[in-house]
């Protein structure tokens, strides 16, 4: 199994045509798109995953987070999905009316299938719901995160970085968002790849920042695999 994030643009027609050549060299099997990732407002989830569903014929499952959202807009974000006959969702980041606990809950109820969460506290996420975890983004050589006594499909997360600037501002913010770094500075590609041998031994999941930049990169990346 093999998941994508997509940070959707204000083009459909160009994130399409860009998600299309990815599918040229990786086939993935889901696509999730984000709410608001790092508070940066980007479209409605919603909205962009059942269009993207709808044209590409890839499950399209939308991030809803709880942070500064009321019980009752989250719960109708949830009906929202459910109308759009959108399958499965992921519920993160809970806020101060609605724990990630009751998010998960509230999936639940509307059978949501899968129901994605992260990784801290799950075997309570799991009694509440969750049957999908993706990790934090994984910077670690030989760093795969397997949760063998739990009944839930965990996901390492691979987030390819490029170029100097990215990988700058990630070491600033590494301990404050949880993340081990141990790429080589002066062989991005490198680390990358090494990092990349070791995931696809299993499922996993590739956090992509920014498509249309990063698609030269990936393809680059993904064909020394062949």
């Amino acid at each position: 199994m093999l998941g994508i994030e997509f940070v959707p643009s204000l083009n459909f027609d160009e994130d399409i045509a860009n998600l299309k050549e990815l599918l040229e060299f990786l086939k993935f099997d889901f696509i999730v798109i984000p709410d608001n990732p790092a508070e940066k407002i980007t479209p409605n989830p919603l909205v962009c995953a059942l269009k993207i569903e709808n044209q590409l014929g890839i499950k399209t499952f939308p991030a809803i987070v709880g942070k500064n959202r009321s019980k009752e807009h989250f719960i109708s974000m949830l009906y929202g999905a459910q109308y759009s006959g959108l399958s499965g969702i992921a519920c993160v980041y809970g806020g101060e009316e609605i724990s990630t606990m009751q998010m998960l809950q509230e999936a639940k109820k509307l059978n949501f299938d899968p129901i994605i969460c992260t990784p801290n506290c799950l075997e309570e996420k799991l009694k509440n719901g969750a049957n999908l975890c993706i990790t934090q983004p994984i910077f670690k050589i030989d760093a795969r995160q397997i949760y063998t006594h739990l009944n839930i499909k965990v996901l390492p997360n691979f987030m390819p970085i490029f170029t100097q600037e990215t990988l700058r501002v990630l070491k600033n913010k590494a301990h404050q968002l949880g993340f081990e770094i141990e790429l080589q500075d002066n062989d991005l590609f490198g680390s990358n790849l090494i990092l990349l041998k070791n995931l696809i031994k299993g499922d996993y999941y590739l956090s992509i920042l920014n498509l249309k930049k990063q698609l030269p990169h990936l393809r680059k990346l993904y064909t020394q695999l062949s």
